[in-house]
């Protein structure tokens, strides 16, 4: 087994397929955090807006 992991490190397609998955995982953490800091300022805008909007 131990085999395998340094054949994989060794392997230059084996560490381009790992570097993508890394910036992949990196990119969709950047979405998930940017998600989840604009949301409260998203739905207050909305709410305001909601708020003028006549009865």
């Amino acid at each position: 087994m131990l085999k395998k992991f340094a054949r994989l490190f060794r392997d230059e397609e084996g560490i381009s397929a790992i570097e993508y998955a890394v910036i992949g995982a990196a990119v969709l953490g950047v979405i998930t955090a940017g998600a989840a800091l604009l949301t409260p300022r998203i739905t207050t805008g909305f709410q305001s807006m909601a708020d003028q909007l006549p009865q």
